[in-house]
């Protein structure tokens, strides 16, 4: 009689690699509206909405469930607030044999698998897909790049601003670090946190490195949400207080038309440009846009008239500042300042306003799949051997 001898082996994947993947797709041409280079996307929430502060499971380091196995608590500046998760990337191809992308941290929860990141896709279209790998033990260090890598090259300044407990003056392009000056308040930002400020002594202060340079075209974006619309509330330009002229900012006031306003002054003058403010007590996209020819203001992604202004923006030795613009400051709440040394276009800043006002419109998270026989088993049924 012949007697067949079977075992069930546990399999062990043979490319030592990422356990887990989830696909990111990115929304139609609706969020998407022309294809953009370098593009930093936010992607952050649930598998199911893609919601930001929400737990994600399995993406959690510690608790039930966990498949990140490694944080890095070393690798500046991610240790300032949140830890970073090592065995976690972004890549441009199934996990089984990645591509890595650069991107960075703004808020994660070890216990809950909360995360929100902000992620470099080189060439961003409708509909593309990119992925989430984790699960490797082997990876302690964090993946995502170095600091400022996540940002393209026109990109000077990225504040990010810490969470509702802990302001963080980081600059995430690695160019000028900010600095607190008297007591602006932590507090819920759009994005994980924000600062919130009612006084001219309380803001961040960004130095001068942006002011010091010639520059022939400048973007300012921030989100704001207003408590009072005082007769001037700074959002992010020069702080003179006294030290010199203050020659671009940006701003509400009533000058010009009444409503968010750019100032720049350039050879050819000074020159002023407003927007129809929004309302108080909610999140906006505020953008001022110089590009060397117009000044564009906008908000929630859509442009006031543009006024004609040629000339390179004049140099100052006086400080950059978050939440007051000379001696006069927000009165409200500010996150996600970027400051760009070039002029954004609209497609460019629409493309902006929808991935932060509605992330999980912007991109779809899929559901957590194994990859290959991903650090499980496989009952992989093999022949040892046949007797008589």
């Amino acid at each position: 009689m012949k007697r067949l001898l079977v075992a069930l082996l546990c399999i062990t994947p043979a490319w030592g690699g990422y356990s887990y993947q989830r696909i990111v797709t990115l929304g139609s041409s609706s969020v998407i509206p022309a294809s953009q280079s370098s593009f930093t996307v936010l992607v952050c929430g649930n598998a199911a909405s893609g919601v930001c502060n929400a737990s994600v499971a399995g993406l959690n380091q510690s608790g039930a469930g966990a498949h990140v196995l490694n944080l890095d608590t070393a690798t500046s500046p991610y240790t300032a607030t949140f830890p970073a998760p090592a065995d976690l990337i972004f890549s441009t191809t199934a996990c089984a044999s990645p591509t890595l992308m650069n991107w960075e941290i703004d808020n994660y929860v070890a216990s809950t698998g909360e995360l929100e990141a902000w992620v470099l896709v080189t060439s961003l279209a409708a509909n593309g897909t990119f992925y989430l790998c984790y699960g490797n033990s082997a990876i302690t260090a964090f993946q995502g790049g170095t600091l400022g890598s996540a940002w393209d090259s026109n990109i000077y300044q990225v504040f990010h601003l810490g969470n509702a407990s802990t302001i963080s003056t980081t600059d995430f392009k690695g160019n000028a670090n900010g600095s607190i000056t008297g007591s602006p308040s932590a507090s819920a930002g759009l994005i994980a946190g924000g600062i919130t400020t009612t006084s001219s002594s309380n803001y961040i202060d960004i130095g001068n490195g942006f002011s010091n340079v010639s520059q022939a075209a400048v973007t300012f974006s921030a989100w704001v949400n207003f408590t009072t619309l005082n007769t001037i509330n700074g959002i992010v330009g020069v702080n003179a207080l006294g030290a010199g002229a203050v020659d671009s900012f940006f701003q509400y006031t009533s000058c010009g038309p009444v409503g968010i306003c750019l100032s720049i002054t350039t050879g050819t003058g000074r020159q002023t440009l407003g927007h129809a403010a929004p309302a108080t007590g909610s999140w906006h996209q505020v953008v001022g846009v110089y590009d060397g020819t117009n000044m564009y203001v906008y908000v929630d992604g859509s442009a006031g008239a543009p006024v004609s202004k040629t000339g390179t923006i004049t140099a100052s030795a006086t400080h950059m500042a978050i939440g007051v613009v000379s001696s006069d400051t927000l009165d409200g709440s500010i996150d996600e300042v970027h400051i760009s040394s070039v002029g954004r276009g609209a497609n460019w800043i629409l493309t902006e306003y929808n991935n932060v006002s509605s992330p999980g419109t912007f991109s779809a998270w899929g559901v957590e799949t194994p990859v290959g026989v991903g650090g499980g088993c496989s009952n992989r049924i093999l022949l040892l051997g046949v007797g008589c």
